[in-house]
């Protein structure tokens, strides 16, 4: 056989063998149908079908383009930063017919929480005890949807509380602050008003047995000073007002009482305590002062040293004690009595003497005649 004649037959049987193998094994191009995805809730969603992916807007709905057979339709949503599944459905999707694939929202929610107190805290969730936190601890917390209250609670210490709206796709934070205020409960347990005083101006009457509560007081150290009506000083403190719990302070009985001296001599004198100079008085000038608690001497001399009023006086925390310094007499309450000078017993004696020279006198000149 000639060399054209052998390829002549070569390129024949190529042929053949291909036109077979085309006959064996027909090209069959892929069938596709249509997967309708309908958004029915109120967020954006990338909804991926067959491999392609497109974002469907908040009651839109799209087709997709899908090959025949079982289908994956896959729905996300972003929150808090973070890609979360919202769906997976299996469609069987046919040439003949579409299929559709409705998405709608949870029926829970996700809520940040923060626990910013300095100690371990519980989450409770409408009165019940959810999950717990450490101190400054963040978590993204799963809730059905609806309005929940929420507490963050520090064994008895509420650190804080809200009331919050659980929605699908939004994104609700409880921030459970440390409180940067709280409360201060005044007491007065004594018989007597008190006036009380902070180192913010505030001033608060409180009546006798009575309390009284500051509120809004910064948290830290708070200073309160609780006097008398007339403004002697009965106690003060410096409180320490703690992010929880409430802060009480109450007002220590004093350890002073008030002495009122009605002077109404006509000189100029100078009051003595207990044999030791206090003040001078012009004539006609009152005293009101504070004295330990006790029984006291009081003493007005003149200003060369002369006795003209004295007497013992009881000093109460709750009553005044007085003495009244008038006509070379001295009387006071202290212990509800009255008593005499010496000055005045002096007199009293002089007068006594004179008289009993007078009768004498006269019952000699009675013998004389």
């Amino acid at each position: 056989m000639s060399y054209p004649s052998s390829f002549a037959t070569l390129s024949a049987l190529l042929l053949l063998a291909g036109t077979g193998a085309a006959e064996a094994h027909p090209y069959y191009p892929p069938v596709y149908g249509t997967v309708y995805v309908t958004n029915q809730t109120p967020a954006t969603l990338l909804v991926s079908v067959d491999g392609h992916a497109v974002s469907v807007a908040p009651g839109r709905s799209l087709p997709f383009q899908a090959r025949e057979g079982e289908v994956a339709v896959r729905a996300t949503y972003r929150q808090f930063g973070i890609d979360r599944g919202l769906a997976t459905r299996e469609v069987y999707v046919r040439s003949s017919r579409p299929a559709s694939v409705v998405l709608t929202p949870p029926a829970t929610g996700f809520v940040k929480v923060q626990n910013q107190a300095d100690r371990p805290a519980d989450l409770l969730v409408d009165g019940r005890v959810y999950t717990s936190l450490q101190p400054y601890q963040t978590r993204l917390v799963s809730m059905t949807v609806g309005c929940h209250d929420l507490a963050m609670v520090a064994g008895s210490w509420t650190v804080d509380r809200e009331r919050l709206d659980v929605a699908p796709f939004a994104e609700p934070m409880f921030i459970a602050e440390m409180p940067r205020v709280n409360d201060l409960v005044a007491y007065n347990p004594l018989p007597i008003p008190v006036q009380m005083v902070t180192d913010r101006g505030q001033a608060r009457l409180v009546d006798a047995l009575g309390q009284t509560v500051f509120h809004d007081v910064p948290i830290g150290a708070f200073h309160v000073t609780a006097r008398r009506v007339t403004g002697e000083e009965i106690d003060e403190i410096v409180a320490t007002i703690r992010p929880d719990g409430v802060t009480s302070w109450r007002v220590d009985a004093p350890t002073r009482g008030i002495v009122d001296v009605q002077n109404q001599e006509p000189v100029q004198t100078q009051l003595l305590v207990d044999g030791r100079y206090l003040r001078s008085l012009s004539a006609g000038q009152d005293a009101h002062f504070e004295l330990a608690l006790g029984s006291h001497h009081l003493e007005l001399v003149d200003d060369h040293g002369r006795r003209i009023e004295d007497g013992w006086v009881t000093v109460d925390p709750y009553r005044t004690a007085r003495m009244v310094a008038q006509d070379d007499r001295v009387g006071y309450r202290g212990d509800d009595q009255r008593e005499h000078s010496d000055a005045q017993r002096a007199y009293e004696d002089e007068d006594r003497w004179d008289e009993q020279a007078d009768e004498a006198e006269s019952h000699a000149h009675c013998e004389h005649r």
